[in-house]
């Protein structure tokens, strides 16, 4: 899903990257999953909503605004964290540490 978000960000294209490494937080080690892209970002207003089930930026017919809410529910489900970073213009940053 955070893929799919990161292609429908950059309509004309642009830069995908998706990283992995090892960290540490809380005396654990832990696997960090890193997607991100430099699409059209996220503004500050919608940035607080997008983990909230049915919520969408997208047109009719283009989304459900069920895929962040499950990235989000799956991975606390397991203990983990996800952070996200954005600037209008710059793109998105998502991190996952499970």
């Amino acid at each position: 899903n955070l893929a799919i978000n990161a292609r429908d960000a950059m309509p004309a294209g642009g830069a995908l990257t998706v990283s992995t490494a090892l960290v540490e937080a809380h005396g654990r080690a832990l696997v960090a999953i890193a997607v991100e892209d430099s699409g059209a970002g996220i503004d500050p207003q919608t940035l607080p909503h997008i983990f909230e089930p049915f919520f969408t930026t997208k047109g009719a017919g283009r989304g459900t605004g069920l895929g962040l809410a499950m990235v989000y529910g799956i991975v606390k489900q397991h203990g983990g964290t996800v952070e996200v970073t954005s600037e209008v213009g710059r793109g998105a940053r998502f991190e996952v540490r499970l």
